[in-house]
């Protein structure tokens, strides 16, 4: 089942190359128990790790039933040790870290066999070593004897068909090696056993056969296999084939061929297809079948291989000399060439063989690394600790980060429906100020004398910024209303007329003196500043606000009350809205700080009277009814609010009998000539808008309340007599009409955006209609956003702060990645020799990588999740705090998506950090990590 032809080896040094085995010829059955005998360093050891796959030859060839190792790969050579060769070592070669079961499993959880199926294989081999109840022990809590039966299980868990055992005894009491020895002789009845040792005492009493090497060579065989009639004295045995009746014949064939000059080169080596290939004393170049090809010599004269090759290319331009080949050898070298022609069948061929290659899942490697990290607890904890501080540190700026969008996002409804203003005349472009001034302070990007005093220009930018003027006319409007009504909560267009509002209408004169404020009935100055605003759409009105009592107006003469997201108004601002007039009366000079209530509900229902034009002024004059300020105990409250609050917010009252030229006007006429308004609702501000868009506004009316008043003005006798009277109107006229509640277009267009993706939309619709009116000779559109140039400012500060704090904390995480590579280089160090074993129980390179791969990724998501952990945990305090000092709630917060990241961030760099580490364990020779300490 096993021949070796022709094994070599020679380990190359830069002082001399050693040869190992020199043309081993050896042949073994299906089932024998074979003892290699011979003094140290003659080659025992490295035989049987070239059998076993561990090391590769420099010559010769091996079958295994039949199929030749020539086309081997790699991975080949990993399922051969996994599935064919069961290893047994002489200083058992147990992981310390894993059970018995777990170590006899390893070479089933590395072809990725299901638990189950491991744990029931895994058990039975135990059972048949007799140490099915130490399952569950580590290997250091065995004697000697029964880890090397643990050893002995692992080697037969996955049926191999051979098994080598390298000293089995050397470490073991006489007692417990004639154990070992009467297991062995128990599996050599149904497989090949292949032992080395020292012992003959033991070869000869145990073994079936004995092969004796010397400096190499096999100097003695007791028992080799008869094939074909014919038995080797070394033990080999060829079958005659073509070559071989090739070489019974005689003669020379006048073949063409060059030899390099001298004919042997001194070190062994000939450079070929600019390789340099060990083992070879010749090369020469030979025309065989057709082709040009090198044949490759060793120092007995047999061909060790032909590269099909050009012959400049291959010897790089040297000069060789003529030599004849008798026809054994290019009979040789042809078969040779043509095996060659054959690789992809002879791969096929092995990949047939074995082609259930070891692959190590995931999850096994998974659990492998586990437990290796929870031996080392302390170790684990600490790397762990480190690794996640810079995650800590990352964490807590991303939450405040995150805190502070999340504030804006929440308020970007508000923020977003900061109208983009178009206001008629002269406009300032806010952005381009605002950019001015930041440009001009950053100008001499911190190049200055310290002697010289610099002045930026800012007042020309000013300047150059005012001068843009919109010219509102119908086709402009038209323009604006073309842009997409999707994009906004509403097109606002603000007329900034007055309303003819009074608070009640008198029954009957009064005359001034009267001791209380009820007595006295005064206009409302709808334009001011506590005074009135229309109503934007609904949509809008519901995003910002919420009805708490009464209903939404839906007609024109219903009004809402105004509160702010407290349920808060202030005294003044129902003072002059004639809604609480009395209790400001009365306690204007009280001292106390007591906050007064009154119920919603108080305010639902309450009127007022909206006066046409030709009833509310005098008709001769065009002025008010005669009017006159407060006396008696409202002076003085007038003369403090006025002195305080300007004078925009002194209060103006009708006068009764003897001051009106028209002593006999009655009041009735006025109201006869009105129109009741009602409130019919109470709004307020939502709690998490900063802002809303009714300001200080205390009553909030409908478009149609605009209108109406726009056309009753229109057919006053009023306006019509001042429009008779102007001619054409110009703009200080347009301001009078508007006092009148008359204006054919609005004074500004404010469009409310749905968010600031719109927004800017909006603007580059505008631009574009703008620069499309000014190719056509008209008048440009120019609008201004101060929000989004302010938030503009905002938010790049916030990110520039991020970044800082992001690079600062970033420090530590690299430098903890890095110490978790320093950890898995050691970690590669001290199980060097456990490297060695999955190697020689079938493991890839991908396989040994990837276990040490999967400790980075756990230590790094252990690391990440902490981290984790301690900035949510941190955020609490920091959180807190600067509620304290700001008033602000929320500020502070890790979304989990930023969660998710930082842990993926703590996994990918530990994962990298050991990718070095990790390469360098998969590319360890399984010789020489076996034989580490």
């Amino acid at each position: 089942m096993l021949s070796l032809k022709g094994i070599t080896k020679i380990y190359v040094t830069p002082d001399e190359n050693l040869t190992a085995l020199d043309d081993v010829n050896l042949d073994f059955g299906k089932s024998e128990f074979v003892s290699i005998l011979g003094p140290s360093g003659c080659g025992k050891t490295t035989l049987l790790n070239i059998i076993g796959g561990l090391d590769k030859y420099t010559s010769g060839s091996i079958e295994i039933n039949g199929v030749s190792t020539e086309w081997f790969t790699d991975r080949d050579w990993d399922s051969y040790r996994n599935h064919s060769v069961g290893f047994i070592f002489q200083s058992y070669n147990l992981i310390p870290h894993l059970n018995v079961l777990d170590n006899v499993e390893l070479a089933l959880t590395l072809i990725g066999e299901k638990k189950e199926e491991r744990k029931a294989r895994a058990l039975k081999a135990l059972e048949e070593v007799g140490l099915r109840n130490k399952a569950f022990k580590k290997p250091n809590q065995l004697s000697g004897g029964q880890m090397q039966r643990v050893a002995i299980a692992r080697a037969l868990v996955n049926n191999p068909e051979i098994i080598l055992a390298d000293e089995p005894t050397g470490a073991l009491d006489s007692e417990t090696s004639v154990q070992v020895m009467d297991a062995l002789k128990k599996i050599s009845k149904t497989r090949l056993v292949i032992m080395v040792t020292h012992n003959a005492e033991l070869a000869r009493q145990y073994s079936t056969r004995i092969v004796k090497l010397f400096d190499g060579k096999v100097v003695g065989d007791t028992n080799p296999p008869i094939l074909n009639g014919k038995q080797n004295d070394n033990g080999s045995s060829r079958e005659k084939n073509n070559i071989g009746k090739a070489e019974e014949k005689s003669g020379d064939a006048e073949n063409f061929a060059l030899r390099y000059s001298g004919g042997v080169l001194s070190d062994n080596r000939a450079p070929v297809d600019g390789k340099e290939l060990s083992g070879c004393n010749k090369c020469f170049v030979q025309r065989v079948a057709g082709e040009k090809i090198a044949v490759l010599t060793n120092s007995k004269g047999k061909i060790v291989t032909v590269l099909s090759t050009d012959i400049k290319r291959a010897f790089k331009g040297r000069l060789y000399e003529k030599k004849a080949l008798s026809a054994a050898e290019s009979a040789d070298a042809e078969n040779l060439l043509l095996s060659k022609k054959n690789k992809k069948e002879k791969k096929n061929e092995a990949a047939e063989k074995y082609r259930k290659k070891p692959s190590m899942s995931f999850g096994a490697a998974i659990a492998h690394s586990f437990k290796n990290l929870a031996t080392k607890k302390f170790r684990t904890i600490l790397t762990t600790i480190a690794g996640s501080i810079g995650i800590l540190g990352i964490g807590l700026v991303l939450s405040l980060y995150s805190g502070l969008n999340g504030f804006i996002a929440r308020q970007e409804a508000s923020l977003a429906s900061y109208p983009i203003q178009i206001n008629e005349g002269s406009v300032q472009d806010t952005e381009a100020v605002i950019s001015t001034i930041v440009s001009a302070l950053d100008g001499l990007d911190g190049k200055y004398e310290k002697d010289t005093v610099y002045i930026y220009k800012v007042v020309r930018q000013l300047i150059k910024n005012q001068t843009n003027v919109n010219i509102f006319d119908a086709a402009m409007l038209s323009d604006i209303k073309s842009v997409d009504s999707s994009l906004y909560y509403d097109l606002y267009e603000n007329y900034n007329i007055n309303f003819n509002v009074v608070k009640d209408i008198p029954s009957s004169t009064k005359i001034l003196g009267i001791s209380t404020i009820s007595d006295y009935y005064f206009a409302i100055n709808t334009t001011s500043a506590l005074g009135w605003a229309q109503l934007p759409s609904e949509e809008l009105v519901n995003e910002q606000y919420e009805l708490i009592a009464g209903k939404f107006p839906e007609n024109a003469n219903e009004i809402v009350l105004v509160l702010d997201a407290k349920n808060q108004i202030s005294d003044l601002n129902l003072f002059f809205n004639g809604l609480d007039m009395e209790s400001v009366s009365l306690n204007y000079k009280d001292a106390s700080e007591e906050t007064v209530t009154k119920k919603v509900t108080d305010f639902i229902g309450m009127e007022y009277r909206l006066v046409e034009n030709d009833y509310y002024y005098n008709p001769t004059t065009s002025k008010k009814r005669e009017t006159t300020k407060p006396k008696g105990p409202l002076e003085n409250l007038n003369k403090l609010i006025y002195e305080a609050a300007g004078s925009g917010y002194s209060l103006t009252f009708f006068e009764g009998d003897g001051i009106d030229s028209n002593n006999d006007y009655d009041y009735s006429k006025m109201a006869l000539n009105s129109e009741v308004l009602t409130i019919s609702g109470v709004i307020k501000l939502k709690e998490d808008v900063p802002v809303g868009i009714l300001g200080a506004k205390a009553i909030g009316y409908t478009k149609a309340l605009t209108r109406k008043v726009i056309d009753n003005a229109a057919k006053s006798s009023l306006v019509n007599k001042y429009l008779e009277s102007v001619g054409g109107v110009d703009n200080a006229d347009k301001k009078v009409l508007r006092g009148y509640g008359y204006a054919e277009l609005p004074a500004s267009i404010d469009i409310y955006c749905r968010d600031f993706d719109s927004k800017s939309m909006v603007k580059t619709k505008l631009t574009e209609l703008s620069n499309q009116r000014k190719a056509d000779g008209k008048s440009q559109i120019v609008y201004s956003d101060m929000m989004s140039a302010v938030l503009g400012i905002v938010e790049q500060f916030i990110n520039i702060i991020t970044i800082v704090l992001l690079s600062l904390t970033a420090v530590s995480l690299v430098v903890s990645a890095l110490m978790v590579g320093i950890i898995t280089y050691v970690s590669v160090l001290e199980r060097t020799r456990e490297i060695g074993v999955l190697r020689a129980l079938g493991a890839r390179k991908t396989d040994v990588s990837g276990i040490f791969n999967v400790e980075t990724i756990l230590v790094g998501l252990a690391s990440g999740v902490l981290g984790v952990i301690l900035a949510l945990v941190g955020s609490i305090p920091l959180g807190s705090l600067l509620t304290k000092y700001t008033g602000i709630s929320g500020l502070v917060g890790l979304p989990w998506y930023f969660a998710l990241a930082l842990i993926a961030l703590s996994v990918a760099l530990n994962f990298l950090s050991g990718l070095i580490p990790a390469s360098m364990a998969k590319r360890k020779d399984p010789v020489k990590a076996l034989r580490s300490e």
